[in-house]
């Protein structure tokens, strides 16, 4: 392999190019319109397909990002969190106020990730 390499250095310059067989036609090999078209297609369809795929990275980020923020709350509620006026209100038998009632606990995914157990695929 090296030596055809070597080989074809060793040509240099100095040579013609090589032609083409007697009896073909420049255009008869050259890709033509049809061979743009496609080209192009290809490359349009793999810039959209990079664009998507970055979007759905980006989206997969922000929802893991929001997941962890919502569990370290979650985390920080159950072990107690800042005594404040809920604890107070507890303590003295009165009825928490809505924006501080306990809410449902997100059971999560059978793998211990939070999350909804029945999620809807593909979003």
């Amino acid at each position: 392999m090296l030596s055809a390499a070597a080989a074809l250095l060793a040509q240099g310059p100095g040579q013609e190019s090589p032609s083409l067989k007697p009896g073909l036609d420049p255009n008869q090999v050259a890709p033509g319109t049809l061979g743009f078209v496609i080209t192009f297609i290809l490359v349009v369809a793999v810039v959209l397909l990079i664009l998507d795929h970055t979007r759905r990275q980006r989206r997969l980020k922000f929802r893991y990002d929001y997941a962890m923020a919502r569990e370290a709350e979650e985390r920080e509620r159950r072990e107690g969190g800042p005594a404040g006026a809920a604890g107070d209100r507890a303590a003295s038998g009165e009825a928490p106020a809505p924006s501080e009632a306990p809410e449902a606990e997100d059971a999560g995914r059978e793998d211990g990730r939070p999350g909804d157990p029945g999620g809807a695929p593909g979003r």
